[in-house]
């Protein structure tokens, strides 16, 4: 007995061209949506403006006057405020050894992130306006080639980071930058050296590594009982991820 399946072959067809229809369409979407990211070229832009008032008084007294501003277009994606000074430990022995210079849980600044985002690990790195403390990866053979350079800022909710001294220790910090993260780990953006020449700063730069971004900054870096300013010139990655 033959049987006869007189579904025809057809409609099926006709269903394939339809999912391909709209796998077509979500990806143009896609595409679209990726491509609006970021709207418009970022470029940097520095203008007179005081950190925001939830800065305490005490780190806002630290703090320049002029914000560095990544804007997408005309709107901002960072703003940073940085230190005066910046207080250094040694005078450097040349430029790309000048974190080497800079104290643990040191303030580097504040960053007024605009909407929440990755940082280098990853993580959420949320909205709002955070303090910028020094910090460096631990030597506990946990983090082996997490990031070229084992230098980074953490990111702390200024509610939280009120005194310019900060925390008593590492183990401090790490605490107040975890808090309420979904991951329990600090916010952290990764800190890169840079060497000579340097160019006109601050400027955007791409270090080194595939898929990384960088705000180029100079700070006059001061150490104890030396008068002279010395130049410390950073690399902020804002776009790019480590395995930290």
């Amino acid at each position: 007995m033959n049987v006869v399946y007189k579904h025809s072959i057809y409609p099926m067809k006709k269903s394939i061209n339809c999912i391909q229809s709209d796998i077509g369409m979500v990806a143009a979407f896609l595409f679209l949506m990726v491509g609006t990211l970021f709207s418009e070229e970022l470029r940097l832009n520095v203008e007179e403006k005081e950190a925001p008032k939830s800065v305490s008084d005490e780190i806002r007294a630290s703090l320049s006057n002029r914000t560095v501003q990544l804007l997408d277009g005309e709107k901002p994606v960072f703003e940073f405020w940085f230190r005066k000074t910046l207080p250094l430990e040694k005078k450097p022995e040349s430029s790309p050894q000048a974190l080497k210079s800079i104290k643990v849980a040191t303030l580097i600044g504040v960053v007024k992130v605009h909407e929440s985002k990755r940082d280098y690990r990853d993580d959420d790195l949320y909205d709002g306006v955070h303090t910028m403390r020094f910090g460096i990866i631990p030597e506990d053979g946990n983090h082996l080639g997490a990031s070229q350079y084992p230098y980074f800022v953490l990111l702390t909710s200024c509610k939280i980071d009120l005194k310019l001294g900060g925390f008593k220790s590492v183990k401090e910090l790490i605490k107040a930058s975890s808090e309420d993260t979904a991951s329990e780990h600090p916010m952290v953006m990764s800190l890169w050296p840079v060497s000579l020449p340097l160019g006109d700063l601050p400027a955007l730069k791409e270090p080194a590594a595939p898929d990384h971004k960088s705000v180029r900054i100079k700070l006059p870096g001061l150490v104890e009982g030396l008068g002279d300013a010395i130049d410390v010139v950073i690399d902020i990655v804002y776009e790019g991820m480590g395995d930290v």
